[in-house]
C-alpha cells in the first residue's frame, strides 16, 4: 500500500469513549468545523447543520438518551441534523410556500440526500480530528429517543437528527478492530453470486435418508459410533 499522513490517520481510526478532562482550543474547533463545511454536498444545497452542545445539562440529557455516561464528559459534542428548515425559509422569501406541493425539498429524495451530506460532513470532521491527534466516537445511540432529542435541541420543522459526534483528547488506547478481507467487500462490476451459499441451501433440502452408510462403513472397519 502507498501511504501518507491522511491514510495513516484513517487506518488508525478507532472509537474513543474516554477523554481527558481538557478543553479543545478555539482554533482547533474552528478548524474542525470548517473542514466539515468542505465535505461534498448534493446539489450544493448545504442541507445539514450541526448543533454544538456546551450546556452541561443538555449533555447530561443526551447521555441519558444514549445510555452512555461518557457523552456527558466529551470536551466537544455535536449533533448533526438534516436541515431543510433553512432552505424552506430561503424558498419562502422567494415566494414559494414550503407547505405547498411546490416545495420539493421536504420529500424523501432530499431527506436521503441531506442525510448523506450530514454523514459526509461528520466523517470529514472526524477524520480531521484524528489527524490532529484527537479521538472521536460516532453516536448513533442518541437516536434512541428521537422525539426527546428534537425537543431538547429545539429542532424546527424540516430538520431531523442524524448522528452525534464526541471529540476529545484520548484517555484510552483501544486496539483497531480487524476488518474482513477486501475481496469480501469490494466487487467488480456486479454483485457476485454466492455459489457456495446457494449450494448449501440446495443440499440442505435434499432427502439423504436412503443413504445408509453406517453399516457399509462398519463393514470396512470404521466405528462411527465413537
Amino acid at each position: 500500500m502507498v501511504t501518507n499522513a491522511t491514510i495513516e490517520a484513517l487506518l488508525g481510526r478507532r472509537s474513543i469513549r474516554k477523554f481527558k478532562d481538557e478543553a479543545i482550543d478555539d482554533d482547533t474547533r474552528a478548524t474542525l468545523e470548517t473542514v466539515a463545511q468542505h465535505a461534498a454536498s448534493s446539489q450544493f444545497l448545504n442541507d445539514w447543520s450541526a448543533i454544538r452542545i456546551t450546556d452541561p445539562a443538555i449533555k447530561a440529557k443526551l447521555a441519558e438518551f444514549g445510555h452512555q455516561p461518557y457523552i456527558a464528559t466529551a470536551p466537544l459534542l455535536y449533533v448533526f441534523v438534516i436541515d431543510e428548515h433553512r432552505n424552506a425559509r430561503i424558498a419562502e422569501r422567494k415566494g414559494i410556500d414550503p407547505a405547498s406541493d411546490e416545495f420539493h425539498l421536504k420529500y424523501s429524495y432530499r431527506f436521503t440526500q441531506a442525510q448523506n451530506d450530514a454523514v459526509l460532513a461528520l466523517h470529514a470532521m472526524e477524520t480531521a480530528a484524528y489527524s490532529l491527534g484527537l479521538g472521536c466516537v460516532i453516536l448513533g445511540s442518541l437516536l434512541n429517543n428521537i422525539p426527546g432529542l428534537i425537543d431538547v435541541l429545539n429542532l424546527p420543522e424540516y430538520t431531523y437528527p442524524v448522528l452525534g459526534l464526541a471529540i476529545g483528547k484520548p484517555d484510552q488506547n483501544p486496539t483497531v478492530k480487524p476488518r474482513m478481507p477486501r475481496t469480501m467487500q469490494f466487487f467488480e462490476n456486479t454483485y457476485p453470486v454466492d455459489a457456495f451459499s446457494d449450494q448449501v441451501a440446495t443440499i440442505s433440502r435434499q432427502d439423504v435418508s436412503h443413504q445408509t452408510l453406517l453399516d457399509k462403513a462398519a463393514a470396512q472397519g470404521f466405528r462411527l459410533d465413537q
